[in-house]
């Protein structure tokens, strides 16, 4: 798997529990604009509306395993979306630079 994946699930699944997690879900949410078609971001829009209601509730209740559960699928769906559009992989850079982690270093 590709470290930034790895990283972008990562971070991914930290940011959406934070204050940014409207940033965070547009600047997903636009990565896969750029290479699908509407019906298919709108299916992702609502897959990080229901990752963020899984990330709360999984904090809520000190499930670290759960937590760590959603970083692996979102790895794997980001992996994925490399694979299908490799060149792509700078604007997953991007987001991870200039969204994710900004995201994480917000104060909350």
């Amino acid at each position: 798997m590709d470290f930034v994946v790895m990283k972008a699930g990562r971070a991914l699944v930290w940011a959406m529990a934070g204050d940014d997690w409207h940033q965070v879900r547009e600047a997903v949410t636009y990565l896969w604009s750029v290479a699908y078609p509407a019906p298919q971001v709108r299916g992702v829009q609502a897959e990080l509306d229901e990752l963020r209601d899984q990330v709360l509730q999984a904090r809520s209740i000190g499930d670290a395993r759960t937590e760590k559960a959603l970083e692996g699928v979102w790895q794997i769906k980001l992996q994925q979306f490399l694979r299908a559009e490799p060149a792509l992989a700078w604007r997953l850079q991007d987001v991870l630079d200039h969204v994710l982690v900004p995201a994480l270093l917000s104060p909350r």
